[in-house]
């Protein structure tokens, strides 16, 4: 085998926005050569899985290849950038950055998070706004207040499976629960009642010994809860 071919050089590329300034300013400082613009099929795949996370329909491609628009590529990127798909797959990534899963903050307080992040991208909202709303959350819940979940950290669970605690979030009571199933304070749980004296009732007092059993008279039966109480005592 031959040494591997020079790849031919690529044509100048126009410079259309400040990104572009900075990446092939910087390669050109450094005298690195940069590829070639990648064909419409290569460009039509790629920016749909880098933007929506999913390939684009066949007869979507075969309209954009045929397409003599000088701005079909920018075009395609407005349309994407505005598509359920973008939304959702964006909304998924800053949801597992955060890492509001529903064993960190609920199921309601995920599923709020999510619906607050979908909006924020739907409305184009500034990355620093949103990081400034997570960031300073004042809610006694986070089921109530969408990016609370980002300073929850855990949940707790309650007395009962319904009883949740969420804690860490600012200036939320450690009591804080969800409205529809407050948390009752530890003290007035009852005692768990003894299985035996639920289950075995008190021995009875015969006036005569039965004539089939060698007991004493008012005795209690040998097996009975009672029996074995007066045993342990007495031994």
């Amino acid at each position: 085998m031959g040494p591997p071919q020079a790849a031919a050089p690529a044509g100048p590329i126009v410079r259309r926005n400040f990104i572009d300034e900075h990446i092939f300013g910087a390669m050109q400082r450094d005298h690195i050569p940069h590829a070639p613009l990648a064909s419409d099929e290569e460009f039509f795949r790629r920016i749909h899985l880098d933007l929506t996370g999913r390939i684009g329909s066949s007869l979507d491609l075969d309209k954009f290849v045929a397409s003599p628009d000088p701005a079909k590529r920018d075009k395609l990127i407005d349309e994407l950038t505005v598509s359920h798909a973008f939304k959702a797959r964006w909304t998924y990534w800053f949801g597992d950055l955060a890492k509001t899963a529903a064993n960190r903050v609920g199921n309601e307080g995920k599923n709020l998070f999510y619906k607050w992040i979908y909006d924020n991208i739907h409305l184009n909202r500034p990355y620093n706004e949103i990081v400034r709303d997570m960031l300073t959350a004042n809610a006694s819940s986070n089921w109530y207040n969408g990016p609370a979940s980002y300073v929850a950290r855990w949940v707790v669970i309650g007395l009962t499976c319904e009883d949740t605690v969420h804690e860490d979030t600012p200036f939320a009571a450690a009591s804080t629960a969800p409205p529809t199933s407050p948390m009752k304070p530890s003290s007035t749980v009852p005692p768990l009642p003894s299985t035996e004296a639920a289950t075995s009732p008190p021995c009875p007092s015969p006036s005569k010994p039965s004539p089939k059993s060698k007991s004493k008279p008012g005795a209690c039966p040998p097996n009975s809860a009672a029996a074995r109480a007066a045993s342990s005592t007495t031994s």
